[in-house]
């Protein structure tokens, strides 16, 4: 994921970073527009995000099995179920709020808490959150929800 223009080190240029030219496969994109490969995406979350998750579980000193909720960034479903497989978390404990939202970025975490905890009656106390994201980074925590109280989404 990344923008090849628009930053410091390429700035942007009417007139030069506007300019689209067709990649290999017939898309069309300019230096300013954001890119992602998909298939990289993907290798990085698997490659990389199980170990973190398990790091973070043992620094707890939690296993999968303590676990009441894993919130994990909404990037599509194929990779936040791909994901849960990898660490064996039960499925029925893996938010997935996706349809009708699609990715929301960073924000697409706490929107799945929120939708989540709508429609399940939640006794989540031990969560193990995980997001990642552009510029190939992730991070994971761990967090106690059993005094949190999650609003509905609204989304106007």
């Amino acid at each position: 994921l990344y923008r090849p223009a628009g930053g410091e080190r390429t700035p942007l240029c009417p007139g030069i970073t506007d300019q689209a030219v067709a990649d290999e496969a017939g898309n069309w994109h300019a230096p300013q527009d954001e890119y992602m490969n998909g298939l990289n995406v993907m290798q990085f979350v698997m490659n990389e995000m199980p170990w973190l998750v398990n790091d973070v579980l043992d620094q707890e000193g939690w296993t999968i099995d303590d676990v009441d909720v894993f919130p994990f960034h909404q990037a599509n479903a194929m990779i936040v179920k791909n994901l849960a497989r990898a660490i064996h978390a039960p499925k029925e404990k893996v938010l997935l709020h996706v349809d009708g939202i699609g990715n929301v970025g960073g924000a697409s975490l706490a929107i799945a808490l929120c939708a989540s905890a709508e429609v399940r009656s939640h006794k989540w106390a031990k969560a193990l959150m995980c997001e990642f994201g552009a510029g190939m980074s992730g991070v994971a925590m761990t967090a106690d929800f059993s005094k949190t109280c999650f609003l509905p989404v609204n989304l106007c």
